[in-house]
């Protein structure tokens, strides 16, 4: 990180602060380096909409499926 970076202000709970300094420790990274490092992975684990769409499709295709199921027993 490039001391010229946009500094920005940020307010955290005391123990999310304590854990932030034991990673940024355990990980060999300043503290702002690991908050950064965390920061962008959150983006990157961010659900994928498409994804949660197909599935929730998927979902409801499965519920149906169930429905006809018990239809045909009991018919049969």
């Amino acid at each position: 990180m490039a001391r010229n970076d946009p500094q920005m202000n940020l307010r955290v709970p005391m123990e999310l602060k304590e854990r932030i300094e034991k990673a940024a420790l355990d990980n060999g990274r300043t503290i702002t380096a690991e908050a950064v490092y965390r920061l962008e992975k959150s983006f990157e684990e961010e659900p994928n909409t498409a994804t949660m769409d197909k599935t929730f499709t998927f979902q409801e295709m499965k519920e149906i499926l169930e429905r006809i199921e018990q239809q045909t027993k009991k018919i049969n």
